[in-house]
This record gives structure tokens, sequence and C-alpha cells, in this order.
């Protein structure tokens, strides 16, 4: 579905969402946007998606006319390293994604209240994830980032 964003001629802000059903774990919901979100999914009730702003990273999507497997790689980083093991815990691996891209009104600091926003851009399932660690030198602490490799399903 087309968005219509002809009528905000000065500027428009963009932030993705991104929603992980996690097996043992339960449902995720994290955006790149700077507050909470309040997004309508499918089932229609409103869910909150929490603000992972920078610490959030979402690889873009291929627009292609025919279907085919596309790879989308989504980045959490800033986990305290004391988390890891709990992370590690759960089975990340066939985890349900979606991805929507949702416009806002950078003045107001709102979603946009058009047809068709927030816009559906991925689903898929974690195929591969990874850890990193971060190791800062100077305050001696660590964090972890997590690398979910995610193919169409």
């Amino acid at each position: 579905m087309a968005v219509d964003l002809s009528g905000y001629q000065t500027s428009v802000g963009c932030a993705q969402a991104v929603r992980l059903d996690i097996p043992s774990y339960g449902v995720l919901r994290l955006s790149t946007y700077h507050k909470t979100l309040n997004i309508q999914e499918t089932d229609g009730i409103v869910y909150q998606y929490d603000p992972a702003g920078v610490l959030m990273g979402i690889s873009e999507g291929v627009s292609e006319l025919r279907s085919s497997s596309i790879e989308t790689v989504v980045s959490l980083s800033g986990i305290p390293i004391q988390y890891a093991v709990t992370v590690q815990s759960y089975a990340l691996k066939g985890s349900r994604i979606d991805i929507y891209r949702v416009f806002t009104d950078p003045v107001t600091d709102e979603i946009l209240s058009i047809s068709g926003n927030p816009v559906f851009m991925f689903r898929g399932i974690v195929s591969n994830y990874g850890f990193t660690e971060n190791y800062n030198e100077f305050s001696t602490d660590s964090n972890l980032m997590i690398t979910l490799s995610c193919q169409t399903c």
C-alpha cells in the first residue's frame, strides 16, 4: 500500500519498528525512534514499541518485482555484558521477525495519522545470529552487540 505524504511539504520523520517473537521468551518490540511508539498490529490491538534509538540498526531491504529470498540484518548494541548468558539461553534462531517503517511528524513528535502508516516492510525468521563484545578500555566496561540475520519466509 502506498503512503501519501504529499500533504507534508516541509519535513517528515522516519523510524523503523521491529517485532521479534522469541520462542520460550515472548514478543520483543523495539524501534529506532527516540521515544515509545504505539502501533496497532494486525490483531487490532495497539502495542508499545520501546525506544532503542541508535542502539538498533536495520539493513536496507531490497525491492524486487518477483519473489525472492531476501536477507535483512538487525543489530542490537549496548546490551550489558552480564546479560550475555541470559540472551544465549533463548532460541533466537527460528524466531519470527516483522519490520515496519513509521512516518512521524518532527514538529509534534507523533506518528502521522495517515492511511497505510506504519508501512509493513519485511517478514521473516532469524536464520542465524552472532555476538560481539565491545570493550571500553577507558572505563573497563564491556557491552554486547547481537546481530540477527533474517530471511524471508
